[in-house]
């Protein structure tokens, strides 16, 4: 970063999860939805990434070079604007993935920057920390009324064109109204999914409404 600019960096956590705030030790107080802090508190100690990765093939190596827990980050409201001059973007709470992901969107750009609440395969909404699918829904409207140019999410593929959106409008939609979900399974346990095929939201039985 240092080489593409000399100016402060902001850092804007859209979630707590450890592979999205685990770097925050390297750089000044992150902003993060306020909903969002029993989730870093739990998952962004330097002692969960360190069990966390412990489960990977390289796991022993990666955790010499784990940084150490970040700094408190700084609560930020939903509709902050952020100038960084020349440019605005504004915060959006967008709960779903987590219940309290926040999304950044640059209207100069048409950017929608949506962490892991989009992503070309899968949703997750298994976890403790996950929003009810009904809340993920208010979510995706939200931030398909303004009308991005491009998705920019957590995980690879970086970009994805925004009408993906409506892929996972639908598929909430028909969660909500009784669709028969398929049924997954990963290292935490069962879960169920739909529409079964690419983009699922992976959700648990409990977390519908």
């Amino acid at each position: 970063m240092e080489k593409i600019t000399p100016l402060p960096v902001i850092v804007i956590n859209t979630h707590g999860h450890p592979d999205h705030a685990g770097g925050n030790a390297e750089f000044a107080p992150a902003y993060l939805c306020p909903a969002e802090l029993d989730v870093y508190h739990k998952m962004a100690t330097l002692e969960f990434r360190k069990d966390d990765i412990s489960h990977m093939a390289t796991g022993e190596a990666l955790a010499e070079n784990l940084q150490p827990t970040g700094p408190e980050p700084v609560a930020i409201a939903d509709g902050t604007v952020i100038d960084l001059g020349g440019r605005k973007v504004s915060i959006l709470y967008t709960p779903g993935h987590t219940h309290g992901s926040l999304s950044v969107y640059d209207p100069q750009s048409g950017s929608l920057f949506a962490g892991d609440n989009i992503s070309a395969r899968e949703v997750a909404m298994t976890e403790w920390n996950a929003d009810t699918v009904a809340n993920y829904l208010e979510s995706l409207l939200k931030m398909n009324a303004l009308k991005p140019t491009r998705i920019c999410t957590g995980h690879k593929p970086n970009i994805l064109p925004p009408n993906i959106i409506n892929s996972y409008i639908e598929a909430a939609r028909a969660i909500l109204n009784g669709a028969k979900p398929f049924e997954g399974s990963s290292r935490a346990g069962v879960f169920l999914k739909y529409p079964g095929q690419s983009p699922n939201i992976c959700f648990r039985e409990d977390n519908i409404r």
